[in-house]
């Protein structure tokens, strides 16, 4: 069975930006006359307007408690962190150049000789049936190599030896097995162009009509496309390097500092948190190793991990502790006390997010990383879950500002002198 990461819903990620992940669409849709399809597959609608009420937050924060007799913070200031080098080179942006040109790059269409087999041709087409066109049979601009076996028998073949600009009926028939029942065993037809055949591919030059056709704003010619494009490069290395920088800084301020005590309510509400999300995963666990072992013969190892498992069944922190290797309240344990500790930090320096100005600074927060506006968090995310996010936020921030820079050279120089000596 293969692991899976459990949704444990803990803030310790705090570090990372909120952020959402975009959709892709594909720009070329399956049709009726292809061989195979997924179809049936239901979809959601990723801009539904149906408003969702908010779960209650099942947690209990660090930052409401007084921190104080809990944990023994290290000395936090001037812990050294390593730092690299984020100055774009001519090479990275050339790079970069090459890679956009090759992304933009197009077919040379051939349109003075037949299609041959193994060539891939753009073609329009209409199928129909009985005389009548048919859900899913008709495109425009379709890219097929033609020998593929991608659409139906007959249908690639009859295009071997038609020119570009020629119109050919294509007379098949669907397989008997063909997997829409609706079209198996029918008779049909497809009108069909060929448009051209796709020939090398051609890369566009670098000047200034490529870059003013790029669409980027305030972008015109090569020479700003270029500054561009090294701004951006820039940037992208400046984030790497601080999340970098802040990673580095959270382990060794949590690792150097102790908790004497942890709030027992907090720690519970975690751990139960923790616990069902481990049923859950469980229960999605059981299900899947059912469906395998449904279609596959059992064999002695697989009896053995059947026994296995039901030994753990009904124990989450077995479970836990078989799948993750420690147990569910050590796993809270260390969680909560990475919380705890950058809470603790906030205390001593007067870091907090008052609930007067929540909106005000959460809609900084999400504008300085770039993820939309406060109320698209809101949407997304638990009240004291953004809170704490702000306040690692601004933790890290304020260790990296107490903090003692190391260049990533001399850091491995340091550690090549502590080396011992071979004997």
């Amino acid at each position: 069975m293969k692991k899976s990461m459990i949704a444990l819903l803990l803030c310790m990620a705090m570090v990372l930006p909120l952020g959402a992940c975009g959709n892709k669409e594909s720009a070329q849709t399956g049709t009726a006359a292809s061989e195979e399809s997924e179809g049936g597959a239901d979809t959601a609608d990723s801009e539904s307007s149906a408003e969702t009420e908010m779960p209650e937050d099942p947690y209990i924060y660090a930052f409401e408690y007084d921190l104080t007799d809990y944990v023994k913070l290290c000395d936090y200031k001037g812990l050294e962190y390593t730092t690299t080098d984020t100055s774009v080179t001519e090479d990275e942006i050339q790079s970069y150049i090459d890679y956009i040109l090759e992304s933009s790059s197009t077919f040379e269409q051939i349109t003075d000789r037949a299609a041959a087999d193994g060539d891939t041709v753009v073609i329009d087409y209409t199928g129909t049936i009985d005389g009548k066109e048919f859900s899913g049979g008709s495109a425009a601009d379709y890219e097929l190599t033609l020998g593929s076996g991608t659409f139906i028998e007959g249908f690639e073949d009859g295009l071997i030896g038609v020119t570009p600009g020629e119109t050919v009926t294509l007379d098949l028939k669907f397989p008997d097995d063909y997997y829409n029942s609706d079209y198996a065993g029918k008779a049909v037809k497809f009108e069909t162009t060929l448009n051209y055949i796709e020939g090398d591919p051609v890369t566009p030059e670098w000047n200034d009509e490529f870059a003013k056709n790029l669409g980027v704003e305030g972008v015109e010619t090569a020479d700003q496309l270029k500054d561009y494009l090294k701004e951006n490069i820039e940037n992208d290395k400046m984030a790497s390097n601080s999340y970098s920088i802040q990673s580095e800084l959270l382990d060794k301020v949590v690792s150097q500092s102790e908790i004497v005590e942890y709030p027992a309510e907090m720690l519970q509400k975690f751990v139960d948190s923790v616990t069902e999300s481990v049923r859950e995963e469980m229960e999605e666990a059981a299900e899947q190793e059912t469906a395998e072992t449904d279609e596959t013969a059992e064999t002695d190892e697989t009896a053995e991990t059947k026994e296995t498992q039901t030994e753990t069944a009904a124990d989450p922190n077995a479970y836990f502790q078989d799948q993750y290797g420690q147990s569910i309240e050590d796993y809270c344990k260390d969680s909560v006390k990475e919380m705890m500790v950058i809470c603790a930090i906030a205390q001593k320096e007067g870091i907090e997010i008052s609930d007067e100005k929540f909106d005000e600074e959460l809609e900084t927060y999400a504008q300085e990383n770039n993820m939309g506006t406060a109320e698209v968090l809101k949407s997304q995310y638990q009240t004291n879950y953004l809170k704490l996010s702000m306040i690692y936020d601004r933790v890290l921030k304020k260790l990296q500002e107490y903090g003692t820079p190391v260049k990533a050279e001399e850091t491995a120089e340091t550690e090549t002198e502590t080396e011992a000596p071979e004997k």
